[in-house]
């Protein structure tokens, strides 16, 4: 570790101070090794804040593991069991922070991410010292993996790691013990308490009836082979029935299809202002897990609630204002804004197993913002993604129409979109310009909703800004930011953005003004920007946890600047880091 210290690694000097803290050292060494781990840290957190350090705890609700409180299960006559709030939720509110009870990485990733937590593995990695086949991010994920299931799984990893929901059967198994599963006793609504013990993950759903035949009979198939598996690392009592021991796996593999979630790297992180946190615009698909607490939560396509990833520990945050005696619902993967009404009650009883009841869905809702203009009454043509022949007029009533020839207008505005956005990275504003009009144009031809992309509005507010056309820039500007509006919503970091683009738009124009005209502008500029100033403030102190897309938060770096060219006193307003 001192190495690491000198070297200026001071995350692996903190794992490594972590790992010796397990040894149990003495009193000495504990003392002196706790002072160079805090030192350490200080230090991370003025170089670059680590996703690491992010290590969201809840666990104040008598009810509900690793949840906050302010939360009960009830029974719906007509959905069964969900989750209400008790207590007004403030929008931001962690309401759930929890780890898997098992979970299954992919086996292409396996020298990329640590086998037990999920995180991307660095430099410092750990192997398992018997298979050499999963690595671990530290000491710590290595000793937990090798004494909750490794120990175990580790001469059968070759045949178990492409078996997805059987491997995790498999690793439930191992966790709760055959034993104690059958003879565990099953109540449907744990009205008590419900956490990771073996009678909470039993009574939660399963799909097994809910599946065509064929589907069924491929997962009894797998939950044969992880049985013999299992006969073979001597986990099941060889005098119970094979068909018994195969009865548990098949009951755990139909409950994971329902339950789990898919764990996505994100890559959340400190943004380096206040506490707002930051994901990566690129998020892709890691591995499975299933989660006690999180498995509770009813789905809406216009849901009150979302989930990030931090590693495999599963987050989820409160969307909106949650009033009392309001159903917490998370989305199922069918957003309201992004499919359309079939496109959504197909996908959900495909997968799930029931048709949604939502208040969307009752209304029939449809997802408008995507639609096409129709070619014979020019209204919004809601169509199908998977099939674009299903599509019909919401105003015409015409249906089956054939679009191929927009959706060639919409492939040539991407690609317009695309070289935009090139030449304007490359500072080249009048090319730039030249393709985003293009493909501004052509979107508006082809598609009803003018506020579908607010990014190209931005982009295109950003050309007319630097060649100094201002009252054009003043007209996208404008768009831009009620096209966020409706998107992101007002108490949102992008729409503080769009505000602080106005802000600046007007500080820029200034140096072409007369005087009169420069005081009036900086006067304007000054009244947007302590608006923007307001409504952060706003964030910052009701939103318990803020996670926005990273570019999101660059113009976070321009306040100080803005603040000083507008004679605005931060330090009344926002208390900086």
């Amino acid at each position: 570790m001192k190495l690491y210290y000198e070297l200026q690694h001071y995350k692996q000097c903190v794992e490594d101070i972590d790992m010796l803290f397990t040894l149990k050292p003495n009193d000495s060494t504990k003392t002196k090794m706790s002072a160079l781990r805090v030192w350490c840290l200080t230090k991370i957190s003025k170089i670059a804040p680590e996703d690491y350090r992010l290590n969201f705890e809840v666990n104040t609700n008598p009810f509900l593991e690793n949840a906050c409180d302010g939360m009960r299960i009830f029974v719906d006559e007509n959905k069964g069991r969900c989750v209400k709030a008790t207590e007004k939720i403030k929008n931001g509110k962690v309401l759930v922070a929890q780890w898997p009870l098992v979970a299954w990485l992919r086996p292409s990733l396996y020298r990329l991410y640590c086998n037990y937590c999920f995180r991307r593995l660095n430099s410092q990695l750990y192997p398992c010292l018997k298979c050499t086949k999963v690595r671990y991010c530290c000491r710590i994920c290595q000793i937990k993996a090798w004494k909750d299931y490794h120990s175990i799984e580790c001469a059968a990893l070759g045949s178990l790691k492409k078996a997805s929901f059987g491997h995790m059967a498999l690793r439930l198994a191992i966790r709760y013990g055959f034993d104690n599963t059958l003879s565990a006793e099953e109540k449907a609504y744990c009205e008590q308490y419900f956490g990771n013990n073996t009678r909470s993950v039993k009574s939660l759903v399963s799909k097994y009836g809910k599946c065509d035949q064929i589907f069924r009979v491929y997962m009894i198939i797998a939950a044969i082979l992880m049985t013999k598996i299992a006969e073979r690392l001597s986990i099941t009592d060889h005098k119970r029935h094979f068909a018994v021991n195969a009865s548990v796996l098949v009951e755990f593999i139909f409950k994971i299809l329902v339950n789990c979630y898919y764990i996505y790297d994100e890559d959340v992180k400190r943004s380096g202002y206040w506490d707002i946190l930051t994901s990566s615009s690129k998020t892709f698909e890691i591995g499975i897990g299933i989660y006690s607490t999180a498995s509770l939560f009813a789905h809406s396509c216009d849901s009150n609630a979302h989930r990030f990833c931090l590693g495999s520990k599963l987050v989820l945050l409160a969307s909106n204002t949650i009033e009392i005696g309001e159903e917490i619902c998370i989305n199922y993967g069918t957003w309201l804004s992004e499919y359309t009404y079939e496109e959504r009650r197909n996908f959900l009883l495909e997968t799930f197993g029931f048709i949604c009841m939502c208040a969307a869905c009752r209304d029939k809702a449809e997802n408008v913002q995507f639609a096409l203009r129709c070619p014979k009454c020019d209204n919004a043509l809601i169509w199908n993604s998977k099939n674009v022949k299903e599509n019909h007029c919401l105003g015409c009533d015409a249906k089956h129409l054939d679009l191929s020839k927009q959706f060639e207008m919409i492939a040539a505005a991407d690609r317009f979109s695309e070289y935009g956005r090139s030449y304007l990275k490359s500072k080249d504003f009048d090319t730039a310009l030249i393709f985003l009009q293009k493909a501004e144009r052509l979107y508006a031809e082809e598609y009803f909703s003018s506020a579908l992309d607010s990014k190209l509005l931005h982009e295109l507010f950003l050309c007319y800004m630097r060649l100094n056309q201002f009252e054009k820039a003043y007209d996208y500007c404008l768009r831009s930011a009620l096209a966020t509006k409706l998107n992101s919503g007002v108490d949102s970091i992008e729409y503080i953005g769009r505000k602080l683009n106005f802000v600046q738009m007007l500080v820029e124009k200034r140096k072409f003004c007369s005087n009169k005209e420069a005081f009036l502008l900086v006067g304007k500029a000054r009244k947007q920007f302590m608006s923007a100033l307001a409504l952060l403030r706003n964030i910052i102190e009701e939103k318990e946890v803020k996670v926005v897309s990273e570019d999101s938060v660059t113009f976070l770096a321009n306040i100080r600047e803005f603040a000083a060219t507008l004679d605005v006193d931060l330090s009344t307003i926002l208390k900086f880091d």
